[in-house]
């Protein structure tokens, strides 16, 4: 598997960056403000998570492109308040 891979929501308000098997960042837009979590997985239910987004475990979990992520990513850099 080859890193970085890109993930989001498929309400449209929440990317994902996952830069390793124990790492992502997390970029959620709510309302006019963006906010960034960047996420080093230590506990159980975190690793949990990432593998569920890393093999797309839900359906609401949507892969995206790299070029797709930082057309979003610009976007809301550019037109929210980073919080």
């Amino acid at each position: 598997m080859n890193f970085p891979l890109y993930r989001k929501y498929s309400d449209g308000n929440t990317i994902f960056r996952i830069e390793s098997i124990n790492s992502f960042t997390e970029y959620k837009k709510t309302g006019k403000y963006l906010l960034e979590h960047k996420i080093v997985c230590e506990l159980y239910p975190e690793k949990l998570f990432l593998n569920d987004l890393i093999h797309l475990n839900h359906e609401n979990v949507i892969e995206i492109t790299e070029e797709n992520f930082n057309t979003i990513k610009n976007d809301w850099e550019l037109n929210l308040i980073k919080h």
